[in-house]
């Protein structure tokens, strides 16, 4: 099942408080939000170009 399953997301972060966007994926921030996301909660970006 999708909720199941955890996916740990690494992005090059430089000021680690989400504030130079850097590290944003989708709606979210790396850097606050993660490193640990379900995969429900970001599979819908996994096929936008760029993200």
């Amino acid at each position: 099942k999708e909720r199941d399953i955890y996916v740990t997301m690494e992005r090059n972060m430089k000021c680690a408080i989400g504030f130079c966007g850097h590290c944003q994926f989708g709606p979210a921030f790396i850097c606050k939000d993660g490193p640990v996301f379900s995969f429900a909660e970001i599979s819908p970006f996994f096929g936008i170009r760029e993200i």
